[in-house]
C-alpha cells in the first residue's frame, strides 16, 4: 500500500513540475507582439459586441467559445496583449495535468507519462 501511494505522489510531483514547466514557458511568450491569428480573432469576434462574436462567420476564424471568453475578459480587464491571451493561457496550462490524468483513464498502466510530450 505504501509503495503504491510512493509512486502516485511521484507522479503527481512530476505532473505539478511539469505544468509549472509549462506555465513558466507560456508566461514567457505573453508579452510577445500579437500575431496576425490573434489580431484577427480580436478585431472581428472578440473586440466588438457579443453579437457580433456569436453570429459573424465571414471567415473560419471564430471560434465561438474562446471568443466569447475573450469577450468577456476583455470586458473586466483592459484591452492588452495578455488580457487578450489570458484565456488560452489558462486552457494551456490546464492540458498538462488534463492529459495526464486522461491517459491514466484510457491507456495502459506505463504510458501515461508518453502521452505528455
Amino acid at each position: 500500500m505504501s509503495r503504491h501511494y510512493s509512486e502516485c505522489s511521484k507522479n503527481h510531483l512530476l505532473i505539478l513540475c511539469l505544468t509549472l514547466l509549462g506555465v513558466g514557458f507560456r508566461l514567457l511568450n505573453m508579452d510577445v507582439n500579437i500575431r496576425y491569428d490573434e489580431a484577427l480573432s480580436y478585431y472581428y469576434f472578440s473586440g466588438d459586441s457579443l453579437i457580433q462574436t456569436t453570429h459573424s462567420y465571414l471567415i473560419p476564424n471564430n471560434h465561438v467559445f474562446h471568443n466569447i471568453c475573450v469577450w468577456a475578459i476583455l470586458s473586466f480587464f483592459p484591452v492588452e496583449t495578455w488580457s487578450i491571451r489570458l484565456v488560452a493561457f489558462i486552457a494551456g496550462c490546464f492540458c498538462i495535468p488534463l492529459t495526464y490524468y486522461a491517459t491514466i483513464r484510457y491507456y495502459p498502466r506505463g504510458q501515461q507519462l508518453l502521452r505528455l510530450y
